[in-house]
């Protein structure tokens, strides 16, 4: 409890007095600062990765290791996972962190709706699965732990939180969330406080930094302003990539697929917009693989392809390379705009497409099982190009059961090599990832960086 109130005098304290602060601007605030009721917004995930913790998390190599956990085990059969748990770890409010936290957090959860955990003592729980699943390490680092608060609702300056900041001050402009204030009192961080400033468009983003409200942002658009320094990185969390629809007459064809893959320019689609992607499972431990493109002799087909894809400049530009690239074919392409919501009624849901522009989020593990398995093909799955080959779903099921890394690995190049031998899709490139930071701020590094989001993983670095 003295720990709080030496951080309730600190913050106030910190407020009055200059100290060394960090101000981040944001297209939109959060929906939530409930982690239980995030809607999986970038700002959102963000702030949290700040303000609360996980059981396990990934260290700098991409291997799993302890957070709020102190060691696990599992058994034979990849079922059953034991954790011990850290003691002396106090939340904001006072309240020691135990098992009780994790059991709240698990029920309340829709990720783990499937999973049973059982307490066997303050700090240790135990983790039982209806089946093997190899990725469940990986599924609880995106799994914040909240407190457990039954009947109260957590939210605003009095959130109770668990991370090495805490909320100190929250803003409101037109009843919308325009600020929030976070302070550490860590000593070995440079930066004790950050801002969030929140603004509708990105034209007033880019305005407030220029007029000094903020100090870094992630930015589209173009400017010039001399004491900010750019950073790009290409987190592999996200690719773009062209899906066909195979239950399309023409488009199931592989043959023609070949030929249309071998007509794009990937180097000229990617240029200034991302990296080169390998395959489904890229820029990760499990497999290399590059795609192959054959020079495949091209006869005129004069097929008409409706293109759908989400708003924005991005893809417009995508569709003219592609629509460009494919006139050899004979090949005619109009264009169809759709809205998020129309994406998943037209595309996910009724497979109502011919060739679909889309982007999607992947894992650290290479696990595409609800991506590309066979059984995912019907809503709710994923599968929305409906692809299917034996050898690419075995692969993907030995793949989530099997706990020998190196059984992992040669499971996930089996699929991925199916899978740029049958082309479901052409995964194109990984979105670059701009970011505008004050050049008096040093030590930034995000070559490692896996997704934006992480961003303030080595916050405690910066000077």
């Amino acid at each position: 409890m003295f720990s709080n109130l030496l951080f309730s005098i600190l913050s106030v304290i910190y407020l009055i007095l200059p100290i060394k602060s960090y101000s981040e601007g944001m297209i939109n605030p959060p929906e939530s600062l409930n982690p239980l009721k995030y809607q999986g917004s970038e700002s959102e995930k963000a702030i949290a990765s700040l303000l609360f913790r996980n059981l396990v998390r990934y260290g700098k190599d991409d291997e799993i290791e302890p957070d709020l956990s102190k060691s696990w085990k599992i058994d034979e059969n990849g079922k059953v996972y034991t954790f011990t748990l850290q003691e002396g770890i106090y939340w904001s409010s006072g309240k020691e962190f135990n098992a009780d936290d994790v059991l709240y957090t698990v029920a309340n959860n829709a990720q783990l709706s499937q999973t049973s955990v059982d307490k066997l003592g303050n700090y240790e729980i135990r983790f039982t699965l209806p089946n093997p699943y190899t990725p469940f390490l990986d599924l609880l680092t995106n799994v914040y732990i909240v407190p457990n608060q039954v009947g109260k609702e957590m939210g605003g300056k009095g959130l109770v939180t668990l991370g090495n900041f805490r909320i100190i001050q929250m803003k409101n402009k037109n009843n919308r969330l325009s600020e929030i204030t976070l302070f550490t009192t860590q000593p070995d961080y440079d930066y004790k406080k950050i801002t969030f400033k929140f603004y509708g468009n990105e034209k007033d983003l880019i305005t407030a930094a220029k007029l000094g409200e903020v100090k870094a942002f992630s930015y589209q658009l173009s400017f010039d302003y001399p004491s900010f320094e750019k950073i790009t990185a290409y987190p592999s969390s996200r690719y773009y990539g062209v899906f066909f629809n195979l239950r399309n007459e023409h488009l199931k064809d592989k043959d023609f697929r070949k030929s249309l893959l071998s007509l794009i320019d990937l180097s000229e689609i990617s240029k200034g917009r991302g990296e080169l992607a390998e395959g489904a499972i890229s820029k990760n431990w499990a497999t290399k693989y590059l795609l192959k493109v054959e020079n495949l002799e091209i006869e005129r087909q004069g097929y008409i392809f409706t293109v759908s894809l989400p708003e924005g400049a991005e893809h417009e530009r995508t569709f003219e390379l592609l629509k460009k690239s494919w006139e050899p074919l004979g090949i005619t392409l109009n264009k169809e705009v759709l809205s998020w919501e129309q994406i998943e009624d037209k595309v996910i849901s009724s497979h109502n497409f011919d060739i679909m522009l889309l982007g999607q989020q992947v894992s650290r593990d290479p696990d595409r099982y609800s991506l590309w398995h066979s059984s995912q093909a019907e809503y709710p799955g994923l599968n929305f190009t409906s692809f299917s080959a034996m050898r690419a779903d075995k692969a993907l099921e030995q793949g989530r059961i099997t706990l020998d890394k190196a059984e992992r690995k040669r499971h996930y190049n089996i699929f991925q090599t199916v899978f740029n031998e049958e082309i479901p899709a052409v995964i194109l490139y990984h979105p670059i990832f701009k970011y505008a930071v004050n050049k008096k701020i040093k030590n930034l590094d995000f070559s490692e960086l896996f997704s934006p989001e992480e961003r303030f993983s080595q916050v405690g670095d910066w000077r």
